[in-house]
């Protein structure tokens, strides 16, 4: 989602990759959650989302709970099948926790 339109999850999302040692990127935003489901489903990718959206996947995708997500319940979602390098350490960079114990962003 746009930083514009929600900027909480925005800011929650980029605040949980540093958490989890991502070096993902943002490359594509989109201004509805359906917007990025559509995205994901078309196999672009992959989001994350708050677990509010469960309801509102697609067909073939994969909705994943991410452990010690900051103050709401975050999903990975990523199209059923879909087995990239990146989306394989992606989501075990997700699975295996933060990096500090902590749970401090590094800057």
């Amino acid at each position: 989602m746009e930083r514009e339109i929600l900027p909480e999850l925005y800011d929650e999302t980029l605040g949980m990759l540093q958490i989890h040692q991502g070096n993902g990127y943002i490359a594509q935003t989109a201004t509805s959650v359906l917007a990025v489901l559509g995205l994901v489903a078309t196999g672009l990718g992959l989001a994350v989302l708050p677990a509010s959206v469960r309801g509102l996947s697609f067909s073939g995708m994969s909705l994943v709970p991410i452990e010690d997500s900051p103050s709401v319940t975050m999903l990975a979602v990523y199209r059923k099948g879909s087995r990239s390098p990146q989306l394989e350490a992606f989501l075990n960079q997700l699975r295996s926790g933060p990096a500090d114990p902590g749970g401090s962003i590094a800057g």
